[in-house]
């Protein structure tokens, strides 16, 4: 893509306009709530017009208007292939404003999205959208053969920074213009049978071509294939300027593809070059690293994925977490291969006969695992380092590398092209000959397999004595009672604490120390087998005398999915001992009780917290007015509720009487476990509303109550007093107690107050 790179062009109307636009295009996200994503949907249009209408465009400023139009620009040319262009016809009502025109195969007349912009209020932004999608949508069932090319705006990058020379930044806005110049011609040769629709889903074909075409980072090097790595670099590049309002530029006063880097608005020392991305995709064979780095360009601004609570497997005796299991499980994993026929000798061929047995195979999680595991094992054989979880990692060298096996598996399954461990297998044999060839003592020296951790001695030797001499505590202390590490035995220990030691100063006595050891280790045992979690040592408490562990004992949890939620004292572990002499002190007899309740539906309820949490921070954008929007709740609620029932709840009764709250308690935790999935997943918002409209009638047939709702309180409606007095009463705040409590009943004890 030779060009001259003198060529020096005045710059047009358009090309001014979108240098404005690129450096007000960040505003959108500084200015909207954190609850609109502007992915370039319809759907992200609505509430585009229900800002403006909000606020004014007088108020938000001309720079608002310019970026919002923009916005619109890029999301009607994303549904109908278009492009940009100036409106320089004198005497037309939108002369000196840029146009946005759609392919030409539509016959749609084009459309400045200042002069929508201005006139917004009216749906018009939906309504445009719908005519261009329909359109496109017609056009592509009667010609299914041509393959969408979207136009991306011919932006003229700002100017590169003082110190570089306007040659240089020539030179780039000429390879710019004539990478986008060729992009047909570079789909027909190298892409054809792909979309290229500039999105992230786009990434992966894009990787597949670079796989296939200059497998090696030779080959994408090589000036024979520089026609290839021209345009994919600068597809990536665009790719990433439609993700984030972002710019082209140079460093190191370069003029290679490897110089050119993309550089966000809002970020502005987050930049990377894209040629340099797909070159660095090619020396490590791991196409998963660059769609990660990718995603991390523009993370999206609400979750879009529930952390999930860790699985733990009980067995009989101890939980195990998935990276115990691991250890656990690694050698047996390893050993079952044998029985495959395959050489076990980690060569490059035989990754590529496993990879052929799994294609030919049916889903096998435990197969998948096993080949994970000799995968790992093969690499770092190659290149040394180390296990790190189920991940291998590489040192050495300026950039470490690292690998998760049991990712390349799944991708081997999604791919089916039969390279993908030879490729990686390749990368690493590359990676190996460059740092051997740094330094002539260089070796892979690599960590041992994974294997069970054992626990600390003074651990296992505790336990183990106290569950031996248990029996004879019964024995002694509690032969009256039921010992089988339930929450109804927690009365009973309750009870012969009581008994036995009444106060602090007895509880503590050196000479009920037998005793003190068998209930403390039989109440970490009633939290241990109900929740993964595992008696732990402290070691920086003190040193404790050999035959008392019990200040440097406590019982932590294994699948905490955030290290600070609250559990117990913000603590997400517990000594028992600590809570025998607070309920003496105190003489609490639900203590115990209390810390098993706290104890199983910590997380639940943390996570719970955090949900309403960020509902409470969501701000309404609806176009209607509140007593209109109320109505039209209520009257959907009312009339779709047989809908709801017959979708959600046919096999109950749905009678508005108190008991029928638990039934909806059951329901909502059979529908939504999670409290996130209730309060935050978009799926689950007609059952949300259902069930929240049914509580406020159960709760107003008993109650002289009546709904309500106001934008500037929440996005919810609610229920309040029919005197106007106060004791309002939030209905999805309701719901979500649920999750907050262990114990059930939670809605009929809430009505009962």
């Amino acid at each position: 893509m030779a060009a001259d790179p003198t060529m020096a062009d005045e710059p047009s109307n358009l090309d001014e306009w979108f240098d404005h636009i690129s450096v007000v295009a960040g505003l959108l996200e500084d200015l909207l709530p954190d609850d609109i994503v502007l992915d370039y949907s319809m759907e992200s249009l609505f509430p585009l017009e229900g800002a403006i209408q909000a606020s004014g465009l007088d108020e938000m400023g001309s720079s608002f208007t310019g970026a919002v139009a923009a916005y619109l620009g890029e999301t009607l040319i994303g549904v109908a292939n278009g492009r940009w262009d100036w409106d320089d016809t004198p005497g037309s009502p939108t002369a000196g404003q840029p146009l946005v025109f759609a392919d030409d195969a539509l016959g749609l007349p084009p459309v400045a999205p200042v002069d929508l912009v201005e006139k917004s209020g009216v749906d018009i932004f939906e309504e445009t959208y719908t005519l261009w999608a329909k359109a496109a949508q017609t056009h592509a069932a009667a010609h299914p053969e041509l393959q969408p090319v979207r136009q991306p705006p011919p932006r003229r990058d700002p100017v590169a920074p003082e110190e570089l020379e306007w040659f240089e930044g020539k030179y780039l806005q000429v390879w710019l213009v004539e990478c986008d110049r060729e992009f047909g011609n570079w789909v027909a040769r190298f892409g054809a049978g792909h979309t290229w629709d500039f999105s992230l889903d786009s990434v992966d074909a894009l990787v597949q071509q670079l796989y296939r075409i200059t497998p090696t980072p030779e080959q994408f090097r090589d000036p024979a294939n520089a026609v290839f790595a021209d345009g994919a670099s600068w597809y990536l590049g665009e790719i990433l300027r439609h993700a984030a309002p972002s710019y082209w530029g140079i460093r190191h006063r370069g003029e290679t593809r490897d110089d050119f880097d993309v550089t966000q608005e809002s970020r502005r020392g987050h930049s990377w070059s894209p040629a340099a991305a797909l070159h660095a995709a090619v020396q490590d064979g791991h196409p998963l690293n660059l769609l990660r780095r990718i995603e991390s360009w523009a993370p999206r601004k609400v979750p879009a994925v529930i952390p999930p609570l860790t699985e733990c497997l009980w067995t009989g005796t101890a939980w195990l977490a998935p990276s115990h299991m691991w250890g656990y499980f690694f050698a047996s994993r390893l050993e079952s291969l044998r029985e495959v026929g395959i050489p076990l000798d980690h060569s490059a061929d035989s990754l590529r006969r496993f990879e052929e047995l799994l294609l030919d195979a049916g889903p096998d999680p435990e197969l998948d695992a096993a080949v994970a595991a000799y995968l790992g094992e093969t690499l770092l054989l190659v290149g040394g380092g180390k296990w790190s979880g189920t991940t291998v990692e590489m040192g050495g060298g300026p950039d470490p590398v690292s690998v998760a096996p049991i990712d390349l598996v799944r991708l081997a399954r999604r791919r089916r092209d039969g390279v993908t461990f030879t490729r990686v297998h390749s990368a690493w044999e590359r990676r190996a000959h460059e740092l051997r060839a740094r330094s002539r003592d260089w070796r892979p020296m690599r960590s041992p397999a994974p294997c069970p951790v054992p626990a600390p001695p003074v651990v296992q030797t505790w336990v183990a004595e106290r569950e031996r001499e248990f029996p004879d505590w019964v024995a002694r202390y509690g032969a009256d009672h039921t010992w089988d590490f339930s929450r109804e035995s927690l009365e009973a220990l309750t009870s012969v604490i009581l008994a036995v030691t009444p106060t602090r100063g007895e509880l503590f006595s050196p000479d009920n120390a037998t005793f003190l050891a068998g209930a403390f280790w039989y109440f970490g045992e009633v939290l241990r087998r109900v929740r993964p979690s595992h008696w732990r040592y402290i070691q920086y408490l003190r040193q404790p005398q050999p035959d008392d562990p019990l200040q440097c004992l406590e019982i932590a949890i294994l699948d905490s999915y955030d290290s600070t939620q609250s559990i117990v004292y913000l603590c997400p572990r517990v000594n028992p001992a600590v809570f025998f002499g607070l309920m003496l002190s105190q003489n609490d007899r639900d203590r115990l009780n209390s810390i098993y309740r706290s104890w199983v539906n910590g997380t639940r309820a943390d996570r719970a917290k955090k949900a309403m949490d960020r509902r409470e921070r969501k701000k309404s954008r609806r176009k209607q007015s509140d007593a209109d929007y109320l109505a039209s709740w209520l009257s959907d609620r009312e009339r779709g509720f047989p809908d709801w029932v017959a979708q959600f709840g046919a096999d109950h009764t749905w009678d508005f009487s108190p008991e029928s709250l638990d039934t909806l308690e059951d329901l909502i935790l059979e529908v939504a476990p999670l409290p996130e999935q209730l309060l935050e997943d978009k799926t689950h918002l007609a059952f949300l509303d259902g069930a929240a409209w049914y509580c406020g009638e159960v709760f107003r047939q008993a109650r002289p109550l009546r709904w309500h709702y106001n934008r500037k309180a929440g996005i919810d409606c609610y229920l309040v007093p029919e005197s106007g007095g106060p004791g309002s009463r939030e209905l999805v705040d309701t719901l979500a107690g649920i999750y907050l409590h262990y114990d059930r009943g939670v809605l009929r004890r809430i009505f009962g107050r």
